[in-house]
């Protein structure tokens, strides 16, 4: 069944009763369009105030069978009744935190979708559901059948109204579509949505440098309510500042989203607080290719290589035939050929994840030119790319067709961008180590800060692959690429052709060298046909003086699991070094941390909370861990108590778990 219409949601509810009336304003147009076939205008007044208009006060229409516990009111607009006259003869009046949905019915099989225009200025209320799409029934083999359109808004009562980013609205292109200007003494609240039990949180990264404004909130987490016993429940975290000196904006708050053990986030947001009479600044816009006067026969001089691919070019198979090389700044654009008036659009899924990449032109679509009044034709969808760094290449952008509303695309293709170059220097691997098929037993020798690599001959068409063996428990060294697969040259056509896996580490500690071990084998059986075993030995002679005296001190343990817990004396030497080692399972959300660092007086901090985790079953999740951290006594005469706490970093209630070291000398 194709075509079939349905419905668009819209949900809001009321935050702040008195920044009623607001208005809403709804557009029902074609995304690619400039304007709308027709506009509705809802004003939202608030219980006790008065209605702006003269308006009937009857309650809006009440669809039963769609009503949910926490849904107090739904307006349901059918096609006959989307005129603004008869929208006018509602009041909308809302009570504090009450949720209000609209349903608009539409069909977007023609293109046509209803769009909230103004969903970044709504003051005073939460939008719950931007238009989200409800398809109606129809029988089997029917088309054009329409649907609705839903809106969803609250109202709840903080000091303003927050700047609410979803899981799918943490872009970066998105944020920056906001200016976020604020005035002196002016709120903000900024909430992001996340899941602590996986072990991750939002955290704002230059907390200790915002000039000019006031932090009041710092990731206050909120779980989204659930039902009882349910486990693994997200929410948000919420950040709120306050404008203490707008001369000083605008200022930039770095957030990240990340795991406490680990370095690096999976996801990072700058958003730019501007001051209300100051200048917007855009944080990643540098120029638009297209000025906006210039017509479709403007031939840009930057513009270096174009991939065109037809409908009927849409195809893997013959997107591999196509081996696209590009040089250092070069652009390229690749034009897909489409229709959005089925309701389809050609989408850039990894837009984000693009290393090496600058994306210029994120599927712009261009209707073809057709007779006047022509419905139904379609035209091509436009991405462009330039190369920043021609040392990430190869990077493969993987496309989508599909409909907003729908979780899968009815077609796919990956595109993989080449250097032009047969082969990228790159300056900062200091050794390599090349290991045959076979394996085999190899030594190497490094120093502090080195990057080496370990490049090991294989052929996955047999099944086969390499991998490190314990990469979650390497010490002194990083991991920096795990095994990344390069094929050799072949001819066009030839297929069973094998490659290299390459593994990449930065050596960040001498002390405490790993030896690697490497397995020959397939993902799903246990034995490895080959093996290959690196040890890593350090360079004396670039071993420092402190390095030579952490280890050759005296070291002692304590290991404590969460029964284990409670208060312990350890007797210490000078240059004694002291591990203190707490069982733990972040995605729980809960971590060790030392609560008393601003006293630590007569030792010095080797390692903090560096987490381990212990090994599970391929594909296990939630597996618990070690927090270890590290001391070393360099003054005996002033040895501290170690005050250590098991909590969630959100939390402001006791701990769930403590432990305390203090130390005596011998």
């Amino acid at each position: 069944m194709v075509g079939v219409g349905g419905a668009f949601d819209f949900e809001v509810q009321v935050e702040d009763i008195s920044k009623l009336p607001v208005t809403l304003k709804f557009a029902y147009q074609r995304p690619w369009e400039t304007e709308p076939i027709k506009t509705l205008d809802i004003t939202l007044n608030g219980a006790n105030s008065p209605v702006v208009e003269d308006n009937v006060e009857n309650l809006p229409v009440v669809n039963e069978n769609t009503a949910s516990d926490n849904i107090n009111s739904i307006l349901y607009l059918s096609e006959a009744d989307q005129k603004q006259e008869i929208v006018n003869q509602y009041d909308n009046k809302l009570e504090q935190d009450e949720i209000l949905t609209i349903r608009l019915d539409g069909n977007p099989t023609t293109g046509y979708s209803w769009i909230l225009e103004n969903a970044n200025e709504l003051d005073g209320v939460i939008l719950l559901k931007n238009g989200e799409y409800k398809q109606t029934n129809a029988e089997s083999g029917m088309v054009g059948v329409g649907g609705a359109f839903d809106f969803e808004v609250q109202v709840e009562d903080i000091s303003k109204l927050p700047v609410t980013l979803n899981e799918a609205d943490q872009k970066q292109e998105i944020v920056n579509q906001y200016d976020n200007k604020l005035e002196q003494d002016e709120i903000l609240t900024i909430r992001l949505d996340g899941n602590p039990t996986t072990g991750y949180s939002w955290i704002l990264e230059n907390a200790n440098e915002l000039d000019g404004v006031i932090l009041l909130k710092n990731g206050e987490y909120k779980q989204t309510n659930a039902e009882s016993g349910m486990v693994g429940v997200g929410g948000a975290f919420d950040f709120e500042v306050q404008v203490e000196d707008i001369s000083k904006l605008p200022v930039t708050l770095k957030f990240a989203y990340q795991r406490p053990w680990e370095t690096e986030p999976i996801k990072t947001l700058d958003i730019t607080l501007n001051g209300a009479n100051s200048p917007v600044v855009e944080n990643n816009v540098e120029y638009s290719l297209v000025p906006e006067d210039s017509n479709e026969n403007v031939v840009y001089e930057n513009l270096s290589s174009l991939l065109y691919l037809s409908e009927a070019d849409q195809e893997q198979e013959k997107i591999n035939q196509f081996n696209v090389g590009l040089g250092q700044d070069e652009y390229l654009t690749i034009s897909f050929e489409g229709n959005p008036t089925t309701g389809y659009s050609w989408i850039l899924e990894n837009a984000n994840e693009l290393d090496g990449l600058k994306l210029l032109n994120n599927g712009e679509y261009k209707q073809d030119n057709n007779e006047s009044g022509m419905d139904g034709v379609g035209g091509t969808f436009d991405f462009e790319v330039q190369v920043e760094d021609i040392s990430k290449l190869p990077v493969t952008l993987k496309f989508a067709y599909m409909r907003p509303w729908e979780t899968e695309p009815i077609k796919t293709l990956e595109i993989p961008l080449n250097s032009n170059s047969s082969l990228v220097v790159e300056d900062n691997i200091d050794s390599v180590i090349a290991v045959p098929q076979e394996g085999g037993n190899f030594d190497i020798t490094v120093t502090h800060g080195e990057i080496f690599n370990v490049v090991l001959n294989g052929n996955p068409t047999t099944g086969y692959s390499w991998f490190l063996e314990d990469a979650d428990f390497l010490k002194g060294v990083q991991l920096l690429k795990d095994g990344e697969y390069t094929q050799d040259e072949a001819e066009e056509g030839m297929v069973g052709v094998g490659g290299t896996y390459t593994f990449e580490f930065q050596v960040v500690d001498l002390v405490d060298l790993p030896t690697l071990k490497f397995v020959y084998r397939r993902p799903w059986e246990t034995e490895s046909i080959s093996t290959a075993v690196v040890t890593v030995k350090s360079d004396s002679s670039a071993i420092s003086a402190e390095d030579n005296a952490v280890s050759d001190s005296p070291r002692s343990v304590v290991y404590l699991t969460q029964e284990d817990c409670g208060n312990y004396n350890v007797e210490v030497q000078q240059n004694e070094i002291v591990v203190v080692s707490l069982e733990g399972n972040p995605t729980t959300g809960y971590s060790w941390t030392l609560a008393n660092t601003d006293s630590l007086t007569g030792i010095k901090v080797l390692k903090y909370g560096d987490y381990e985790q212990k090994k599970g079953k391929e594909g296990m999740v939630g597996v618990g861990g070690i927090f270890n951290f590290e001391f070393q006594i360099q003054d005996t005469s002033a040895l501290p108590t170690l005050k250590f706490v098991y909590k969630r970093p959100w939390e402001t209630t006791d701990p769930v778990n403590t432990a305390e070291i203090s130390f005596s000398t011998n």
